[in-house]
């Protein structure tokens, strides 16, 4: 309503004295928005990207980035909708500061459990029984880290009296807790019916470690 205001006072500024200009909070705020929207979201792009990179060089591969960025963005996008669904009113900078940081929790969780996967994989146990393994070791570490991460933002949520800070504080407890499950709950079968293109996209992914560096002692 407020920015509404805002462009139609605007008109009949401009109607009446062209290099005539408008200011106060709203109109501050407004252009603040305008001008911050492309930065936002070149923010946004370079996180995914190196993230991305991270990930092909931890793990070799080209297939996992692409479907642990998915997993990792649809716990975000999954956030900031029940935000819109509900109706709830977020500052502006709410989606920008909530993918950045619940990328970065949420893309430890995913290395977790791959990585567990590939281990159980590597020791000869077939998909099924290896991300089962992977599942069970990995969820106590996920869970208690999203624990740590939803106290400490629900915490500042409850006795804060700043509504930006408030609204952000509540995405971020809700998104740690989101990730969670989406990580332990989708993540899993994901892996299990793509194992085989991981496979072959992956360099040494069956490979046990060991093998690995004898292969590459006998190179040199």
């Amino acid at each position: 309503e407020e920015n509404a205001q805002i462009d139609e006072l605007t008109a009949i500024v401009k109607k009446y004295d062209p290099n005539g200009l408008l200011t106060g909070e709203g109109v501050l705020t407004k252009d603040l928005i305008d001008v911050t929207d492309r930065d936002f979201v070149v923010t946004g792009v370079i996180s995914v990207i190196a993230i991305f990179i991270l990930i092909a060089i931890c793990f070799k591969s080209v297939s996992i980035p692409l479907i642990l960025v998915a997993a990792i963005e649809l716990a975000i996008w999954i956030n900031i909708g029940i935000s819109t669904i509900l109706g709830t009113q977020i500052s502006f900078i709410a989606p920008t500061v909530i993918n950045c940081i619940q990328l970065g929790a949420t893309v430890d969780y995913a290395i977790l459990m791959t990585t567990r996967f590939r281990e159980e994989l590597q020791r000869g146990q077939d998909k099924v029984s290896a991300m089962k393994k992977a599942a069970k070791e990995s969820c106590r570490s996920i869970f208690q880290s999203a624990l740590v991460f939803f106290s400490a933002t629900f915490g500042v949520y409850l006795i804060c009296d700043i509504d930006i800070v408030r609204g952000i504080c509540a995405m971020l407890a809700r998104g740690s807790v989101i990730s969670a499950l989406v990580i332990m709950i989708m993540l899993p079968p994901i892996l299990i019916l793509t194992e085989s293109i991981i496979n072959k996209t992956t360099i040494g992914w069956r490979v046990p470690a060991e093998k690995r560096q004898k292969s590459a002692g006998r190179r040199k």
